[in-house]
């Protein structure tokens, strides 16, 4: 059965954190369409004159210190600076980790590989250390 891609985790969620996230989530909707307002009062009030193009375009000119030229040229280039940035190297690690063998564990932290297989397998290790912080001992706990 496929996963689905949205991530659900609501039901985990305590009965008070899932309503305040969905008034949370209502109140952010809220506040987006009341943004929108002026807009849209502006539009209707040009729709219900009639006249459609001339003047949306002047309402739209004016409804903002931007003007559409310099909107559009805002939306372009932030896409292509996102799509640039995809190509962008990722991070890149100072360091590489080679496949340790179990041996070369046992070698390094003076230790006996059935100690350290038997670690590997159990669920609970209590580990003993030195003064100096260095491994002395794993005990296995079942």
């Amino acid at each position: 059965m496929r996963q689905p891609l949205i991530i659900n985790v609501s039901q985990q969620m305590s009965w008070a954190r899932r309503c305040l996230t969905w008034t949370a989530t209502a109140a952010l909707w809220i506040v987006w369409l009341l943004l929108w307002g002026p807009i849209w009062e502006q539009m209707h009030g040009i729709i219900e004159q009639g006249q459609h193009l001339r003047p949306m375009l002047h309402m739209m000119q004016n409804m903002s210190p931007v003007s559409l030229s310099h909107a559009f040229f805002a939306l372009v280039g932030t896409a292509s600076t996102l799509l640039l940035w995809t190509f962008l190297p990722g991070r890149v690690r100072t360091y590489h980790h080679g496949v340790e063998i179990l041996s070369e564990y046992a070698r390094y932290f003076h230790l006996a590989e059935q100690d350290i297989a038997a670690a590997r397998q159990a669920q609970i290790v209590v580990v003993h250390h030195d003064d100096d912080g260095h491994i002395t001992q794993l005990q296995v706990r079942d």
